[in-house]
Parts: structure tokens; sequence; C-alpha cells
């Protein structure tokens, strides 16, 4: 069994986990490796004009670290992992129904999609209705036009924990039972007492990547 270690908690600690694991994979490092500072006022300033209503709590990441076609295990951390054109263009172009049809859900739910887990979208709650300002929801691909379920109360916490699955996977990798319950005790504290789906959602996720 693997040895008891400190989860990840903060930025900091992320960027420091995302090193280590990219040290370990050189061959992968540029979309592991999580550098400080992120995107410039200037591109900031881009985003809020592009996307009106895109949460502070998703931009003060963006201004903390670049994570601009980086990868934590199976989420990709924008829409697209390609770098051939910036982050405003990306998210411009993945939350404009003339390009992209999901976008029309995305709308009518009041997100902008961000990131994405596999083929399905990952958004951020820029009004309140279905879910709440700032929160991180999921989207089904295979079928759209359900209700997005909840992953997060802020891109912050969605990173934090989408790293500390992935460090549980590496750590128990060969044990998916163990690991899944080393997941689900990690997780707890944050789902409890909760009346939305995050809990069921993460623990899906997580029989699928641990699996």
């Amino acid at each position: 069994m693997p040895e008891e270690t400190e989860m990840i908690g903060n930025l900091d600690e992320l960027v420091a986990y995302a090193e280590r694991t990219a040290n370990a994979l050189p061959e992968l490092s540029e979309e592991i490796r999580i550098l400080r500072p992120g995107c410039p006022p200037d591109l900031i300033a881009t985003l809020r004009e592009t996307l009106p209503g895109l949460p502070e709590s998703y931009l003060s990441v963006l201004e903390a670290i670049a994570i601009d076609g980086i990868a934590i295990g199976y989420f990709q951390l924008t829409p697209s992992s390609s770098q051939a054109t910036n982050l405003a263009d990306k998210l411009r172009g993945f939350n404009d129904p003339t390009l992209t049809p999901m976008a029309e859900h995305y709308r009518r739910h009041g997100v902008y999609q961000v990131a994405s887990w596999e083929a399905d979208p990952i958004c951020v709650a820029h009004s309140d209705g279905t879910v709440k300002i700032g929160q991180v929801v999921k989207y089904n691909a295979a079928d759209p036009t359900t209700a997005p379920v909840v992953l997060a109360d802020g891109f912050e916490q969605f990173l934090i924990i989408a790293a500390n699955l992935d460090d549980i996977r590496s750590k128990y990798g060969g044990e998916p039972a163990r690991a899944l319950d080393a997941f689900k005790t990690y997780l707890s504290p944050m789902v409890a007492g909760r009346q939305d789906d995050m809990e069921s959602t993460w623990t899906d996720i997580a029989t699928v990547v641990l699996g």
C-alpha cells in the first residue's frame, strides 16, 4: 500500500505536483508542467470582453497559472490542447453556437465551456440559474440535452480535485479498489451535506479513471 502523503490543497501545491509529474514523464512535460504567472492583463481583458460575466474565480486562476494546452490526467484544462490560437480565441470559438452546436445548451444554462474531460465539455457558470455563478459543471457529450452535473464550486477547487485524483491513480497503480476508496475518503468532507450531484459525478469519473 502506498505511503500516506499530504493531499494537494492549493495552487502552489498543484504547480509543484505538475512539476514532479512532468519530470517523471519528460516526453509529455509540455502538456503537464504548469508555469507561473498565467495570462497577461491584456488577454484577461480580452476574455472579459469576449465572454461577458466570465467569473472572477475562473479569471483569477488564469492570472495565477498558465494552463493553456495543459492536462491533468484525463482532464484538458482548456477546450482544445492545441496552442495554435490564444486562449481567448479558443473560448470564443467553443462558446459560439455558429461554430459549436453545444453552445446553445451553454447559453440556456448560463455557462461557458472552458475545459473538457475526454469528449465531455466542462463549463463555468456566469449566471445563476441551473447552477450558481462560478460553479464548474460537466455535460455528457453523448446526451447533450441533459442538464450539466456539478464538479466544483469554483475552478480552483476543480483543479485541486482533478490533481488529487491523478495523484491517487499514480500511487495506487494496479489497485483500483484501494484507489477508489482513497479518493472517496479524500472527497467526503467536500461533498458532505450537499444536495447536488457533485459526489456521484466525481465517483463516476473516478471509477473510470482508476479502473
